[in-house]
C-alpha cells in the first residue's frame, strides 16, 4: 500500500518557511538531499526537504516536522551558499564563476552545458543542491 492511503498522509506544499530565517523556500527532491548529505545511512529522514538558498542562514535543508540539515551535514558547499568566486555553479560540469569571468567563456561553457544536457548527459536532480538545472545560472 503506498503512503498516499495512510490516513495520516498530508501532501507536502510546494513551499515552506525556514525555521530560522523566516523566509518561504521551495520543495526538493528527497533522492537529491540523500546524495548531498554526509552519510545519510545515519540520518533519521523526514520524507519532504525544502532547500534553503540564504547564504547567511546556517540550514540548507528542512522538513516541516523541523527535521534540519545544516551546512556541516552537506557534503560540499553551494554557490547559493557562498559568494567566493570559486564556488561551483555547474555541479554536472563543475563549473565555478570564475571560470565563466568572459562573456566568451560564458557562451563556450553554456553552449557545452546544453548540449550536453539535451544528450541527457547531466544529473542535476542529485548532484545540484538546488536538484534543478544550473543553465539559469548562466544570464
Amino acid at each position: 500500500m503506498s503512503d498516499c492511503c495512510k490516513p495520516e498522509y498530508v501532501v507536502p506544499s510546494k513551499k515552506a518557511i525556514c525555521p530560522v530565517n523566516g523566509h518561504a523556500y521551495n520543495r526538493i527532491q528527497l533522492k537529491t538531499v540523500l546524495h548531498q548529505i554526509r552519510k545519510p545511512w545515519q540520518k533519521d529522514l523526514d520524507d519532504h526537504y525544502y532547500f534553503c538558498t540564504d547564504a547567511n542562514c546556517d540550514v540548507v535543508y528542512f522538513s516541516q516536522s523541523g527535521h534540519l540539515l545544516r551546512k556541516p551535514d552537506i557534503r560540499a558547499g553551494s554557490s547559493y551558499e557562498s559568494s567566493d568566486l570559486y564556488a561551483t555553479i555547474c555541479y554536472c560540469f563543475d563549473v565555478s564563476a570564475a571560470d565563466v569571468a568572459s562573456e566568451q567563456s560564458m557562451e563556450m561553457i553554456r553552449h557545452y552545458i546544453i548540449e550536453q544536457t539535451k544528450n541527457n548527459l547531466c544529473e542535476c536532480s542529485i548532484r545540484n543542491p538546488s536538484g534543478q538545472c544550473c543553465l539559469r545560472n548562466f544570464k
